[in-house]
């Protein structure tokens, strides 16, 4: 929920794999967005450096954080 004045963190976490093994994936990157393809706080974030958070195998995992501004657009965001 955005309240006026504050703004709201959110993160994800991801699970990427790679047959050959995790040494292959180096970094994540990951955009936010409703609409558009600049980063505006009103309906679009990019990270460009999401957290490496573990390692298992032939998977890495990340989380990717991102703060929202209290006027961001409401409505279906997505996530690439």
């Amino acid at each position: 929920m955005l309240n006026p004045g504050t703004n709201t963190s959110i993160n994800f976490t991801v699970f990427v794999s790679d047959d050959n093994g995790e040494a292959d994936i180096v970094s994540l990157n990951m955009t936010f967005y409703i609409q558009g393809i600049v980063d505006n706080p009103n309906y679009h974030y990019t990270n460009y450096s999401c957290a490496e958070t573990g390692v298992n195998g032939i998977y890495k995992n990340f989380t990717c954080y991102f703060e929202l501004t209290h006027f961001a657009v409401n409505g279906t965001w997505f996530v690439e």
